[in-house]
C-alpha cells in the first residue's frame, strides 16, 4: 500500500498495486480515508495524476472511458451519491467499488454479459442500468462475496458451468466467490460463453461493437 494525498491535502488514499500484463505494476485498488459519494470518488481519481497515469497504462481502460464515466455520473441521480469506501478492483473493462452497505458497485465500459443471458451460476444482479441513456458505460450493483472457499467448491462451480453448455474463457479464483447463503458464483460474466459457434460469434460481435462505441 502507498499513501498519497490529493492536491488540497484534504483526503488521503491508500493505493494497492499489482503486476500489470506488461512487466510493470499498476494500481488495482484505492481505499479512501473516509467514505465519499461515488461521483466525488470518480472526480478524485480523474483529478489525481498519480492514479490516472497508472490506470491509463491498462490499454483497455483509457482516459476517454474515465472521462465518459465522470460525465455520465454528473447527471445520474440514481447512483452518483452512493457512498463508497474505495475502489477494490480494476480490470480491463470494469472499476469495482465497495459501498458503505457492503455491496459491490461495478462500473463497466460495456454490457457485462456480452450478449448472453444471466445464468444461475452468475453473481445475482441487484440493479443494473446504463450510466446515461446514450452512454456505452453500465453499472451493476451486486452482493460482495466471500473468497473463503475450497478447491473442491471451485471445481464444482467449474463443472456446473461446463455442464450447462458454456465454455469457460478465464477461470481464476479472482473471478469466483461464495455468496452469503453459501452458493459459489462466477463474478465476471465475460468469462463464460455458450460452447458453440453461435456463442463465439455473439461474444466476438459484442466486443467489437463495444470497442466501436468507445472510439467513435
Amino acid at each position: 500500500m502507498e499513501q498519497i494525498s490529493n492536491t488540497n491535502q484534504i483526503t488521503h488514499h491508500q493505493l494497492g498495486w499489482c503486476r500489470s500484463g506488461y512487466g510493470g505494476y499498476r494500481i488495482n485498488s484505492i481505499k479512501f480515508d473516509t467514505p465519499m459519494p461515488l461521483g466525488k470518488a470518480i472526480n478524485e481519481i480523474c483529478s489525481n495524476e498519480a492514479m490516472t497515469e497508472s490506470l491509463s497504462e491498462y490499454r483497455y481502460f483509457s482516459n476517454k472511458i474515465l472521462k465518459q464515466i465522470k460525465k455520465d455520473l454528473s447527471g445520474n441521480n440514481n447512483i452518483k451519491d452512493t457512498p463508497v469506501t474505495g475502489m477494490i478492483d480494476f480490470g480491463q473493462t470494469a472499476m469495482v467499488f465497495e459501498t458503505t452497505d457492503g455491496d459491490v458497485l461495478k462500473i463497466t465500459s460495456r454490457e457485462h454479459f456480452l450478449g448472453r443471458k444471466p445464468q444461475d451460476f452468475d453473481i445475482p444482479i441487484k440493479s443494473h442500468s446504463k450510466l446515461s441513456p446514450k452512454s456505452f458505460c453500465h453499472y451493476y450493483l451486486e452482493e460482495k462475496v466471500s473468497k473463503n472457499f475450497s478447491h473442491d467448491e471451485a471445481d464444482n462451480l467449474k463443472n456446473t458451468i461446463t455442464n450447462k453448455g458454456y465454455k469457460i474463457i478465464d477461470f481464476r479464483y479472482a473471478q469466483i466467490g461464495k455468496t452469503k447463503d453459501g452458493k459459489m458464483v462466477l463474478l465476471d460474466p465475460e468469462c463464460a460463453r455458450k460452447n458453440n459457434i453461435w456463442g463465439l460469434l455473439v461474444q466476438k460481435f459484442s466486443k467489437i461493437k463495444s470497442y466501436l462505441k468507445i472510439i467513435k
